[in-house]
């Protein structure tokens, strides 16, 4: 007849069983990196669970995201950025939404925002949300608190660019004791 294990063997075996090791983490992280799906990712790491990979992802996140904000980036030495937004949906495509589900934030067409300096190829700051005026002065603006230097910019053509950049990246109109910062916004032109 089998014995159950005390509270403590089984919290210990629990806790190494629940555990990869940092190589394993190490392995399903590049895996990731590298565009392997989560059950591909699980098929090369030797049967690690699907949800143990997405809970080390999101924990992943979680710590990246930290550090980019409040370690990796201040008074960034970058001469040029490039601006772009990547389409993508949540939950449906605008044509396939219930009609119960239309206008709900987070839910349909949604896009990503990105800030990439063009020399080190670094993310400088990123935006997830509508393609609207409020995303592109929340993204600027974000932009803006992280540079340390004047900065070329260049975009597909975007004109809600224009009024953020004008308002957040040109020196006159920025607030006393923050870092200047000067950006000549010479107009725009769609790139094909």
């Amino acid at each position: 007849m089998r014995r159950p294990l005390d509270c403590l063997t089984a919290q210990a075996y629990n806790m190494d069983m629940n555990q990869l090791s940092r190589e394993q983490r190490a392995m399903v992280i590049r895996c990731l990196c590298d565009g392997v799906s989560i059950r591909g990712t699980s098929r090369i790491t030797g049967g690690v669970a699907k949800n143990t990979i997405q809970k080390l992802t999101r924990d992943l996140g979680r710590e990246v995201l930290q550090f980019h904000d409040n370690v990796l980036l201040e008074n960034l030495p970058c001469k040029r950025l490039e601006l772009d937004e990547v389409w993508n949906f949540c939950y449906a495509k605008d044509k396939n939404l219930p009609d119960s589900m239309r206008g709900m934030p987070g839910v349909g067409s949604m896009w990503t925002w990105t800030a990439l300096c063009a020399d080190t190829k670094l993310i400088v700051s990123w935006q997830l949300g509508a393609r609207d005026a409020a995303n592109a002065d929340a993204f600027i603006g974000d932009i803006a608190s992280r540079l340390g230097r004047p900065v070329q910019i260049t975009t597909a053509g975007n004109n809600t660019y224009l009024t953020p950049m004008e308002d957040h990246l040109v020196s006159e109109r920025r607030k006393p004791g923050a870092a200047v910062v000067k950006c000549k916004v010479v107009g725009t032109r769609r790139v094909p």
